[in-house]
């Protein structure tokens, strides 16, 4: 992402949401691009899975709505540079069920904004 978002800081792209508007299917692409790299047992449990290697390696697409507004803000917010994106979502378990979660990301390391 950090790549994606230092590509359209150099094109002048200053509201990502703004640009989200005119590229309805960028916010899909970058759920698509997100890939899991590490799972706690609790969130195993909570999205129905057997253990953390059914998780690794996947796209978080596997377990967002399509094109969530959820997703889309915590981008912005990223995109803004903020240290902190929480909101309340529902997200898809292995099994199919749908659960409501308490989504937070919390950035560490170099923001969006310094991309």
């Amino acid at each position: 992402m950090l790549e994606l978002f230092k590509k359209l800081r150099s094109e002048g792209v200053t509201d990502l949401g703004a640009y989200f508007d005119a590229h309805p299917d960028l916010s899909q692409r970058c759920m698509e691009m997100l890939i899991v790299e590490e799972v706690n047992e609790h969130t195993v449990k909570l999205l129905s899975g057997r253990d953390t290697s059914q998780f690794v390696g996947t796209s978080i697409a596997r377990y967002f709505p399509e094109n969530s507004p959820t997703f889309r803000r915590s981008m912005v917010s990223r995109y803004r540079g903020d240290p902190n994106y929480v909101a309340e979502i529902k997200l898809f378990t292995l099994d199919g069920r749908v659960v409501d979660v308490l989504y937070t990301a919390s950035r560490v390391g170099r923001s969006a904004s310094q991309a």
